[in-house]
């Protein structure tokens, strides 16, 4: 029997699976086309991380079909060779065929599967890190100050922002994982222009960012509220020791100090018809922003 033969015999022992697998699918996409929540999601208050952990459900069904490739490979191929056992004995270059595309196709998928962990772990380590920087932002609320988390436009997100009588400032918060070895205690150097870690890697692009994002709120507050009002950028390192030796637009801290962030800027006073207007940009504004941009 030749080779395509036995594939073939493998493939419609399989194919009920694939087809079931199929009509489930399909009929989960008709029911979504069916129904939609009752409510706008667009409306609903966004939390800490909530990008990510959209970001995480995606990366999750990626890994589900990775750890399916790996497990059907191999089990297609020793499907084929229980099949045809005697005829793979007779002709060696056969097996060896059946061994080496079995091996290939799981090594594939292996390796996808672990670039996708990679991804899984570097999303909940910054999934986690917002949620810590949110809990320490709660201390503002009962100073009279508005919390924002996770404010969408198009192509992508501001961590944090925080409103009250001082003014406006976004957080971006930066989980950085530390070696278990590093003699210098995990620290942070920060001259106004980079940042620069005990292990000597160093990086301008998180303060572009923030400087970048402090900016497109700043207009967008202008455009929809008619207030021309500043916006602070705050970049802070969970666990992390900073040790500031310059001074520069953004502010870099650890989440610790978060309460004393407003004073390392010119204090405004913001009126409360001004922080109600601010809200109702942030509450309503952000998503037509992102449809437009």
């Amino acid at each position: 029997m030749l080779l395509s033969q036995v594939f073939l015999q493998s493939v419609v022992i399989i194919l009920p699976v694939i087809l079931v697998s199929y009509l489930v699918i399909k009929n989960l996409k008709q029911l979504k086309r069916e129904k939609r929540n009752p409510f706008d999601e667009d409306e609903l208050i966004r939390h800490p991380g909530q990008s990510l952990l959209e970001k995480l459900e995606e990366v999750n069904e990626d890994l589900t079909a990775d750890v399916a490739g790996m497990v059907a490979c191999p089990l297609m191929f020793a499907l084929a060779y229980y099949l045809q056992i005697d005829k793979l004995q007779e002709n060696w270059w056969i097996y060896a065929m059946t061994v080496a595309s079995s091996l290939a196709g799981t090594l594939y998928f292996a390796s996808h599967a672990q670039k996708t962990l990679i991804t899984l772990r570097n999303y909940r380590l910054g999934y986690q890190g917002e949620l810590y920087v949110a809990q320490k932002l709660e201390h503002f609320l009962t100073k009279g100050y508005r919390v924002f988390h996770d404010v969408v436009f198009k192509g992508f997100n501001i961590d944090h922002v925080l409103v009250g009588p001082t003014g406006v400032y976004i957080i971006e918060t930066k989980a950085k994982r530390k070696r278990n070895d590093d003699p210098k205690g995990h620290e942070l150097r920060y001259d106004g222009k980079r940042l620069t870690f005990s292990d000597d890697s160093f990086d301008v692009k998180t303060l572009e960012q923030a400087k970048r994002n402090a900016g497109t709120l700043s207009k967008l507050i202008e455009n929809e509220a008619k207030e021309t009002i500043p916006v602070y950028p705050i970049v802070t390192y969970p666990g992390w020791n900073i040790d500031r030796v310059g001074k520069g637009t953004v502010h870099v801290i650890n989440p610790k100090q978060l309460t004393q962030a407003p004073n390392a800027f010119p204090n405004r006073y913001l009126t409360n018809d001004q922080v109600e207007k601010i809200t109702m940009v942030l509450n309503f504004c952000a998503s037509r922003a992102k449809d437009k941009s």
